[in-house]
């Protein structure tokens, strides 16, 4: 998977950068909720410009309130699908992976990202699954390793998915036009 060998080149650029951006979102309290579309936005940025993070992309806060909603969206389904038996859960997020990328562009709102990752994912749920099973297992093996990498393999992991979600992209916006979304 050239996701990986993409995230690899990208961090080894700037891997003090790298870290301390993913260490801000993750230790910020609430970052992870307040702050998931903005890190996006910040991975898009500074791998369009070829440069490191900048930390100020990820507190920018011009679109705190439709990034808040895009969120807790994608946690509300989540939540709903986990209570009907967690199966649903399984079918469901897999192919919600792109949605903060693409409320992070800023072309649709969370709502359309989230129902224009349905319009592509369901056709692409086994991509999806295996996909996102290869990179949560890159993740897992710092735990093996007393978590000393998490930090650059959680970035590693954001830079995979940005890059699996680039070579998608249009896809996604493709299937969502056909649906009528974000028309």
């Amino acid at each position: 998977m050239d996701h990986f060998s993409f995230a690899w080149n990208t961090i080894k650029k700037n891997p003090g950068a790298w870290i301390l951006a993913h260490l801000a979102y993750v230790l910020v309290p609430f970052g992870t909720l307040l702050f998931a579309v903005n890190y996006c936005r910040m991975v898009h940025n500074a791998v369009q410009n070829d440069q490191a993070p900048q930390l100020g992309d990820l507190f920018n806060t011009d679109n705190l309130g439709n990034d808040i909603v895009t969120v807790l969206v994608v946690g509300l389904v989540g939540f709903v699908a986990a209570l009907l038996c967690v199966l649903p859960a399984l079918y469901i997020m897999p192919i919600l992976v792109f949605v903060n990328f693409l409320a992070a562009e800023n072309k649709i709102t969370g709502v359309d990202a989230v129902k224009a990752c349905f319009a592509w994912g369901k056709s692409q749920w086994v991509h999806c699954v295996v996909t996102m099973i290869v990179i949560q297992f890159m993740c897992s093996l710092t735990i093996y390793a007393c978590g000393a990498g998490l930090l650059v393999i959680t970035a590693f992991m954001h830079l995979a998915q940005y890059n699996w979600f680039m070579q998608h992209r249009e896809d996604v916006y493709a299937a969502a036009a056909a649906e009528g979304i974000g028309a």
